[in-house]
């Protein structure tokens, strides 16, 4: 037997079926960080102004952030704390140690691993226009398909910055002669601006809510903190050549195309999910209001309330789970998750759990979590230690959920 899969047989053991994680920062250079994810002020620009600030955490990953050059080795890549964090190991290497208890012989049978994650992404300003590739595409360049779920979480979203908007998708009547005439007035344009952002309607963002953005689907979100669950893959192309006063590089819009097609304009238009982008029910099909996993009077009497926050996609889907003030429940679901606190203080399945104020980078905390397929079938014991405070928790699922199957369909 390896060495990883004892410790790992030893903390499932010790911590009933649970993971401890370090927490999981990303830099990125291209946007300034918007300081709402508790990172001590100290640490935002810890690897240099040219690395750029602290702007996204993730959550039970494995794999890792694409930055080109500027990537920290082992960026985006979640780790297991072993014993309470005197030593660590990859999440992947975990689950490849013991696939069937952590995921589940179904999944580790199916995709060999874990398959999405979940994050936030903090940014004071809004984030270009772009579109992730759908997995034909992606494939051609080495990368792999890349679809998001959206929740908007109140604890960390008081301050939005003035721009509490999102563009999805396309206007009615937009062509593809419209879309390629915008690429190819990349820097042309009024003070460089290619004017593609003007294709696309704006979409008030309501906190407490979602959205469902499959691959393919142009999508510029707005300056809020976005707890995004997705497929594995870090891969974007930026299609928006200036954002308020910050010009970009064409590189972004071609980093993910193949060489032979960096100026081939009909292919980047094939890029896009046309039908889905001219959707005349857009905001109906990919809006996503909370949905009760059961009736509220109910769960309410039980000491909780649970409710979907993502959905609607086979691939990955989202909870927000709430224990009430000095209550203890039992949490069973279909399939394994990731789990990070987002207010209050107590134990999962016996492991300590709480919600830091401030947190340095590099440092242990205890409110991001891994709980196993047995333990989330067994059913998840939470007490809320708290007389006063509910504790409040997102729990991010991977796909084939089977409890969340026909959700908003």
């Amino acid at each position: 037997m390896s060495k990883i899969k004892q410790q790992i047989q030893s903390e499932l053991s010790r911590q009933n079926g649970i993971l401890r994680l370090f927490p999981n920062f990303v830099f990125r250079s291209n946007r300034p960080p918007g300081r709402r994810m508790k990172i001590h002020p100290k640490d935002l620009y810890c690897m240099g102004l040219e690395r750029g600030g602290i702007c996204e955490r993730w959550f039970s990953s494995t794999g890792k952030a694409n930055n080109g050059a500027l990537t920290v080795p082992d960026e985006g890549v979640s780790f297991v704390a072993i014993q309470d964090g005197a030593e660590k190991i990859p999440l992947a290497d975990a689950v490849q140690s013991e696939g069937e208890r952590l995921i589940g012989s179904h999944l580790m049978n199916k995709y060999g691993g874990l398959t999405s994650y979940a994050k936030f992404f903090d940014f004071c300003t809004p984030i270009s226009q772009h579109v992730h590739l759908r997995q034909q595409d992606a494939v051609k360049v080495g990368s792999s398909g890349k679809s998001e779920g959206y929740y908007f979480p109140p604890q960390l979203n008081a301050i939005t910055y003035g721009f509490q908007y999102s563009y999805y998708g396309f206007l009615q009547g937009t062509t593809r002669a419209d879309f390629i005439q915008a690429l190819e007035n990349w820097g042309k344009g009024d003070f460089g601006d290619n004017h593609i952002l003007e294709l696309s309607p704006a979409y008030r963002i309501k906190i407490g809510t979602g959205w469902n953005i499959p691959a393919g689907i142009i999508h510029a979100p707005g300056a809020v903190v976005t707890y995004e669950v997705q497929t594995c893959s870090d891969a974007s192309i930026f299609m928006q050549s200036i954002l308020e006063t910050k010009t970009h590089d064409r590189s972004v819009l071609t980093r993910f195309i193949p060489a032979d097609k960096h100026y081939d304009f009909e292919y980047l238009a094939d890029v896009l999910d046309w039908d889905a982008n001219l959707n005349t029910n857009f905001k109906q099909d990919h809006y996503l209001e909370p949905l009760p996993v059961k009736p509220e009077e109910e769960m309410n009497a039980e000491g909780y309330n649970e409710k979907w926050v993502v959905y609607r996609n086979d691939q990955f889907s989202a909870k927000e789970l709430t224990v009430f003030p000095g209550k203890e429940v039992v949490i069973r679901d279909g399939g394994s998750y990731g789990l990070i606190m987002m207010d209050g203080t107590g134990t999962v399945n016996g492991v300590a759990v709480d919600t830091p104020s401030i947190i340095r980078y590099g440092a242990l905390t205890s409110d991001e979590l891994f709980v196993s397929f047995e333990a989330a079938q067994a059913g998840v014991r939470i007490r809320n230690h708290s007389l006063t405070t509910s504790m409040v928790m997102l729990k991010n699922f991977g796909p084939e959920n089977p409890d969340s199957a026909d959700l908003g369909r």
